[in-house]
């Protein structure tokens, strides 16, 4: 990011998924807001489109992954990366 912060100073809009997740009208309005677009309800059911799509995540709701049902990997490789995750976590709160 330091990157594009360098070569597009202001231009470039940092978006967390997490806060995407938590608050998806506040951060739908501030990435519109960023391209200088104007707010539309339609924004917030895009799982609901009709419209033929390439890429099938859209027609899901934004859902954080909390638990271990929900990961890839079904929980199965928690009891090796649960102390990996305990050591990062203390350093960084957004492991997974």
């Amino acid at each position: 990011m330091r990157h594009w912060n360098r070569v597009l100073p202001g231009r470039v809009l940092r978006v967390s998924y997490e806060d995407l997740v938590e608050d998806l009208g506040t951060s739908v309005r501030q990435i519109l807001a960023h391209c200088g677009l104007e707010f539309d309800p339609a924004c917030l059911a895009f799982h609901r489109s009709r419209r033929a799509i390439n890429n099938p995540q859209p027609r899901n709701r934004c859902a954080s992954r909390s638990s271990a049902r929900d990961s890839p990997s079904g929980g199965h490789y928690d009891p090796w990366l649960d102390p990996l995750r305990e050591t990062l976590g203390r350093r960084n709160r957004s492991v997974p």
